[in-house]
């Protein structure tokens, strides 16, 4: 963590909450309109539990909870619900390059009871349950896609190359990179036309 310049912590913070923030913003005419809005965000175990390389991460994270809990109070009048999924280790391209390093591999199946990654439809299925009528009386929610992650990490001091581990496990989903891009440039130009498109293309991501 000492060694995290601020500009890292500047672009991490902005790609992992303060993306999702402005993103509500923009959405809330929408989500409000239609009378049965659902907000689901991305959080991650790191968020709940103490893990190793990842402070700034586990702050991020952190804080979208509280968003969530926050907002599904603030907006709960308008009939938008508000919940997170919070994925453990999922079986995407990015994680694979984080668990090349085979120390590190080793170490998350030793905290993971199944002892193997999630697939990323057991994430999926989630957020569509959260999208239906089906959870039409559940907001304020931070559901855990975990198998019972253990609560506290290894407490040995990392090395650098360890902390750059965690600095590779901060990179997030184009959609949320160009959402920052926004923000730190000129997000106040960001149309509702433009919102529409940037949660189409949301849409067919996770499909």
């Amino acid at each position: 963590m000492v060694d995290f310049t601020s500009k890292e912590v500047s672009m991490l913070m902005g790609t992992n909450f303060e993306s999702a923030f402005h993103m509500c913003q923009l959405a809330y005419p929408l989500l409000k309109a239609s009378g049965a809005g659902s907000v689901v965000f991305t959080s991650s175990v790191s968020g709940f539990v103490s893990l190793k390389y990842m402070s700034v991460h586990g702050a991020s994270k952190g804080a979208i909870n509280q968003l969530t809990k926050n907002l599904a109070c603030e907006w709960a009048r308008d009939g938008i619900r508000v919940n997170a999924v919070a994925p453990w280790y999922i079986k995407t391209s990015m994680v694979e390059q984080v668990l090349s390093n085979k120390e590190y591999l080793k170490e998350v199946f030793d905290r993971t009871p199944m002892r193997r990654l999630g697939d990323p439809m057991e994430v999926s299925s989630v957020v569509a349950f959260l999208c239906l009528p089906a959870s039409s009386f559940i907001t304020g929610q931070i559901v855990c896609v975990d198998v019972d992650v253990g609560p506290s990490g290894d407490s040995r001091p990392a090395s650098r190359g360890e902390e750059r581990i965690g600095m590779d496990a901060n990179i997030e989903p184009e959609l949320r990179l160009a959402c920052w891009d926004a923000s730190g440039q000129d997000f106040t130009g960001l149309s509702l036309e433009h919102l529409g498109s940037l949660v189409r293309c949301s849409s067919a991501s996770a499909i």
